[in-house]
């Protein structure tokens, strides 16, 4: 297996995931992306994504706001529209590389605007306990169920189980057969590494680090799960929040002991660069 660089994801990550995933967040991001310097209006911004009303649209720059990727501009003391903050103009390469995932590993019937391949991306993470469950994976090659629950507690297994399927669906994850069956990430899993990894150096660079728990806080621990025989003794050392030592090896695992939520779990995801296309029809699955 080749050795891990990209960062783990952590709270940062998690908060990132949940400002970036509510539908049409993306567009409008991007739709203000294009004219870097100048302020626009709600209106301006509703005009070049047609198909959403201006109340969506509002709304949609409001959370940005509130979110700190987004800010009201003055001119002369009165208010003049918004534009991106230094964080919002720097999601330029989240955006690219969540697209590019979307592009190269899920099924288009035609070319495809970057702001809804990136969405599309943004929607395979957003359920609750997912990045969680995807970064065990990632640093074996087979996990239990049991692992999988050790490594998230308080996660009741009615839960753990539809995650898994949902993730098995999604192309994300296999399972292995026989009553005693093991998971482990697909290929199409294995490459959401590197995007997950961008999206957490954005995310610690311009997410502040919350000053007190909240319902959407996350909380990382070391789990240590231990398979059979030791490390030979001319191992290579690892981190020991990282390593993944594969086969009959010990393994050190960073992750999250989950109880997180994300505001946009009942949000779709949403599209691209408007000047490409327009949105899927209305009805379309996502």
């Amino acid at each position: 297996m080749p050795t891990i660089t990209s960062p783990l994801a952590d709270e940062h990550t998690e908060r990132a995931v949940a400002m970036l995933n509510p539908r049409w967040s993306t567009w409008v991001l991007q739709t203000m992306a294009q004219t870097p310097g100048e302020h626009l209006r709600t209106g301006e911004v509703a005009r070049a994504l047609p198909w959403l009303s201006v109340s969506l649209v509002s709304q949609r720059i409001a959370r940005l706001a509130q979110d700190g990727l987004v800010e009201a501009a003055t001119h002369q003391g009165r208010h003049s529209g918004y534009r991106l903050t230094t964080a919002g103009r720097s999601l330029e390469p989240v955006h690219t590389s969540l697209a590019a995932w979307s592009r190269e590993h899920l099924a288009h019937t035609g070319p495809l605007p970057q702001a809804e391949a990136a969405e599309q991306t943004l929607a395979a993470l957003r359920n609750r306990h997912t990045l969680p469950i995807l970064q065990v994976l990632r640093d074996r090659d087979l996990v239990r169920f049991g692992d999988l629950k050790q490594a998230a507690p308080g996660l009741q297994d009615a839960m753990l189980g539809l995650r898994l399927h949902q993730l098995q669906d999604d192309g994300l994850v296999a399972r292995t057969d026989g009553h005693r069956g093991q998971y482990a990430l697909t290929e199409r899993g294995r490459a959401l590494d590197p995007v997950i990894g961008d999206l957490t150096v954005w995310a610690h660079r311009h997410i502040a680090p919350a000053n007190s728990p909240s319902p959407t806080a996350v909380a990382l621990t070391a789990v240590r799960t231990s398979a059979r025989p030791t490390t030979p003794p001319n191992a290579p050392a690892h981190d020991a929040t990282r390593s993944a030592a594969t086969g009959r090896s010990t393994v050190h695992v960073a992750v999250f002991a989950v109880t997180f939520s994300h505001p946009g779990d009942t949000l779709g995801p949403g599209p691209a660069t408007p000047t490409v296309a327009g949105p899927p029809r209305a009805g379309q699955r996502r």
